[in-house]
C-alpha cells in the first residue's frame, strides 16, 4: 500500500439563488487542498436532480429559494439518499427554520457570518458524521426538546398521537380547526395530556378559525411573523394533533335535513364494541360516552323524520348490546366545536362554582 496516497478530497456541491452567494462560497472552498467543489445549483429541484450525477460528500444547503425551498430539497435528497449529509446555511435564526430543517435530516445549521475557516470545519466535521450547530441553532434544538417534554401525561410518559381513549372525535368529518388546551383520555381520565400554546400558536389558531382558507401570508400579515413560521407552525400544530385541517361540511346543503343525537343504553361492558360499530356508519358524525358505564350517545344527518324513524328501529334497535334508544332533534346549531375558540386563560374556579354563604 502506497503510504504516500493524498487523502480523498470531500466533495461539495452548493446550493444557493443567490449567484454573489455561490461565488464567494466558492472562492472559499479554493483556498483548502482537501475540499472539491463538484456542483453548484441554483435551486432545491436542481439539487435533487443533480445529486446523482455529482455524488457530493456534503450539501451546502440555502433555505430560503424560489420554488423547491431548502428544507423540502434536504426532505426528498434523503428519502433518494438516505446517506446525504447536508449543512444548512442561511441568514436566518428563525426557530420554526432551523427545527424545520433538522427535523427534515440536516446533519448542521450554519449561519452565513461565519468565518471560511469555520465553514470548512464544519464541511469536514460533516464528512464526519459530525453535527455542527450555530449558537442560535442549538438554543432551538434545546427549545424543542423542552416543547416535546411539555407533552406528557401524569406519570411522564409523553405522548403526541392520537389519545388511546378516543373513539372518534366529534364532527371529525365536519371541521376546519380545533384545539386543546388540555384534555383527559381513558375510561376513569386518568391521564392529562396538556400542550402549551404561546402567543403566536393562538394568533394562528384564531385565524384559521375566522377563516380556514387563509394562505399562510394572509395569516403572516395578520399575526406580524413571517410566512415560513406560518407554515412550520401549522405543520407542528397539526402533526402533534392540537389542530386538525379538513372540510366543514354543511349537512343541509347535501339534503340531510335531519340532525338528531340517539342516546342508548348498552349492556355493560359492550359500550366500547358498540360505540365503534356506531363510529364506522357514515351516517353518524358524533360518537361519545358519559360517566355511566352503559350509556352511549351519537348524532346522525340524514334526509327526514322517516328515515330517522328508520334507522333508530332497524339499526339502532337490533345492534347486539343495545337495551334501549331515544332520539332528539337538533333544529339548529348556534355553535359547533369547530367553531370553539381558545379559553384566553385558565378559568378562574370562584366564577363557576357557587360561593358558599355563612
Amino acid at each position: 500500500m502506497d503510504n504516500d496516497a493524498a487523502a480523498p478530497k470531500i466533495r461539495v456541491m452548493i446550493v444557493d439563488d443567490h449567484e454573489l452567494v455561490r461565488s464567494g462560497l466558492e472562492n472559499i472552498l479554493r483556498l483548502f487542498d482537501d475540499i472539491e467543489l463538484v456542483a453548484q445549483v441554483d435551486g432545491g429541484e436542481k439539487a435533487v436532480g443533480l445529486f446523482g450525477q455529482a455524488k457530493p460528500d456534503v450539501v451546502l444547503m440555502d433555505l430560503i429559494m424560489p420554488g423547491m425551498s431548502g428544507v423540502t430539497a434536504i426532505e426528498a435528497l434523503l428519502r433518494e439518499h438516505p446517506g446525504a449529509r447536508v449543512l444548512a446555511l442561511t441568514s436566518f435564526s428563525d426557530e420554526d427554520l432551523i427545527e424545520g430543517a433538522l427535523r427534515a435530516g440536516a446533519i448542521g445549521y450554519l449561519l452565513k457570518n461565519i468565518t471560511g475557516t469555520q465553514l470548512v470545519d464544519a464541511i469536514r466535521a460533516a464528512y464526519s458524521g459530525r453535527s455542527t450547530l450555530a449558537p442560535e441553532a442549538a438554543e432551538a434544538l434545546i427549545h424543542a426538546v423542552w416543547e416535546a417534554g411539555a407533552i406528557r401525561d401524569v406519570s411522564g410518559t409523553s405522548s403526541t398521537g392520537t389519545p388511546p381513549g378516543a373513539i372518534r372525535d366529534p364532527h371529525a368529518r365536519q371541521r376546519s380547526s380545533g384545539v386543546t388546551d388540555q384534555f383527559s383520555v381513558g375510561p376513569s381520565a386518568e391521564r392529562t395530556v396538556t400542550y402549551r400554546l404561546d402567543d403566536t400558536d393562538r394568533a394562528i389558531i384564531t385565524c384559521l378559525l375566522e377563516d380556514a382558507r387563509m394562505s399562510n401570508a394572509a395569516v403572516a400579515r395578520a399575526v406580524g411573523v413571517p410566512s415560513r413560521t406560518v407554515g412550520y407552525r401549522i405543520s407542528k400544530l397539526t402533526r402533534l394533533g392540537v389542530i386538525e385541517i379538513g372540510a366543514v361540511v354543511d349537512p343541509h346543503s347535501l339534503g340531510l335535513d335531519v340532525v338528531a343525537d340517539v342516546f342508548m343504553e348498552v349492556a355493560p361492558g359492550r359500550v366500547r364494541e358498540v360505540a365503534e360499530r356506531f363510529a364506522r356508519l357514515e351516517q353518524v358524525s358524533y360518537v361519545a360516552g358519559s360517566i355511566g358505564n352503559g350509556d352511549l350517545s351519537i348524532q346522525v344527518c340524514l334526509d327526514d323524520s322517516a328515515v330517522l324513524g328508520r334507522f333508530v328501529e332497524e339499526i339502532v334497535a337490533k345492534v347486539p348490546g343495545v337495551i334501549r334508544a331515544r332520539r332528539v332533534l337538533v333544529p339548529w346549531k348556534l355553535k359547533d366545536v369547530h367553531q370553539w375558540n381558545i379559553p384566553p386563560s385558565p378559568v378562574d374556579q370562584d366564577e363557576v362554582r357557587p360561593k358558599r354563604r355563612g
